[in-house]
């Protein structure tokens, strides 16, 4: 089973999430942007392989 995070961000980090899915073809709900930004960071990072 994946782990559950938990995490506050402020109104105007939300705000760009949201933008951010809401720009994406599939229009991921929020939980799904923020794993895919997360994600991009650590690949991008050197923290996740590709």
């Amino acid at each position: 089973m994946t782990p559950r995070v938990g995490v506050r961000f402020p109104d105007e980090v939300t705000a760009a999430v949201d933008a951010a899915a809401r720009a994406q073809e599939d229009e991921p709900n929020r939980s799904e942007m923020i794993r895919r930004i997360v994600t991009a960071w650590l690949r991008e990072n050197g923290f996740l392989g590709r």
